[in-house]
């Protein structure tokens, strides 16, 4: 049996590395964010900082956001923790958390929960309290086209990173849209072109509905990452 220290060394040399890499290339702003990129899940470095950056942009005094799709918290850590600089507002995470998702997602879902030693949601919940930033979470347990039915609030960020296949993604979005404040903002994340067997999905959805429309500006991608400001 390997002692333990031949198991952990290496992996806290790792988390060093990684520490100081992060901290050399972003400097102490995004040292914030670090905790992301232990979660299992996928955001890129200029997609998490892009997040972070845009809720540091909202300028509301108690910004709500609403993520659809959170898995085990990946993205989620990052919006929250521009909440805690801000020391207000609100992340509505809305998710299932039964492993259902895309074609291609739940492979991978399903691969990743036989690692863990609890459910989906008590991982998610576990990784939000480790980085400190469940007071500004709010789960919202369902299917988001379920959880849009009794949904109230005006929305300074919508995020839909739920399933993927286009008639979903849709469906997500003219749903949710209309809680969306004038002047607030949408991000859809798995936007590139790489990604468009998922039957066309986020790219879509995005030049049908948002590209040529003057119902939205500050149009960008970051990496797989859009987002848009509702005018």
């Amino acid at each position: 049996m390997p002692k333990v220290s031949s198991i952990f060394i290496p992996i806290l040399k790792e988390r060093l590395y990684f520490k100081l890499r992060w901290f050399l290339k972003h400097g102490i702003r995004y040292f914030k964010i670090l905790d992301y990129w232990y979660i299992a899940g996928w955001l890129s470095e200029n997609e998490a900082i892009a997040l972070y950056d845009l809720v540091l942009k909202i300028n509301t005094k108690n910004p709500v956001i609403v993520e659809l799709g959170s898995w085990l918290g990946k993205s989620s850590i990052v919006l929250a923790k521009a909440l805690s600089y801000k020391k207000a507002g609100i992340l509505y995470c809305v998710d299932s958390f039964d492993l259902d998702g895309d074609n291609f997602s739940r492979d991978t879902y399903i691969k990743e929960q036989k690692k863990l030693n609890s459910s989906v949601k008590e991982q998610f919940i576990f990784n939000m309290k480790k980085s400190k930033v469940l007071k500004y979470i709010k789960i919202l347990e369902g299917k988001s086209y379920e959880v849009a039915k009794n949904f109230k609030d005006q929305i300074d960020l919508l995020f839909i990173d739920a399933n993927h296949n286009y008639d979903s993604v849709k469906l997500d979005f003219f749903l949710w849209k209309d809680f969306i404040k004038i002047g607030g903002f949408i991000a859809f994340h798995d936007a590139n072109v790489e990604k468009e067997h998922l039957n066309g999905g986020p790219l879509r959805l995005i030049k049908e509905e948002i590209l040529n429309s003057s119902s939205w500006s500050e149009k960008k991608f970051i990496d797989s990452l859009f987002i848009a400001k509702k005018c």
